[in-house]
């Protein structure tokens, strides 16, 4: 798992905060690959070299340590890569 330790690309309590999370299935010489964006920009990507053939869907978990989390999904697209 690679991750950024710097997510000032979150914008604050309040403001709109746009989420993308590719999943790329893996094939015979590349392992699969799930990579996570904030606002356009990077935060985490893994490869799992076992990996899937391919992603049925994906889910996003939100959370904070202070509590009180509340997410609002809208426009949400899944569509297939090729």
């Amino acid at each position: 798992l690679e991750q950024r330790t710097d997510v000032d690309v979150i914008r604050p309590l309040g403001s709109t905060n746009r989420l993308r999370a590719d999943c790329i299935g893996a094939t015979r010489d590349d392992p699969a690959v799930i990579a996570l964006y904030v606002n356009g920009q990077l935060v985490a990507r893994a490869e799992d070299n076992v990996g899937f053939p391919r992603f049925d869907g994906v889910g996003v978990h939100t959370w904070s340590e202070e509590g009180g989390t509340e997410a609002f999904y809208d426009n949400v697209v899944v569509r297939e890569l090729r």
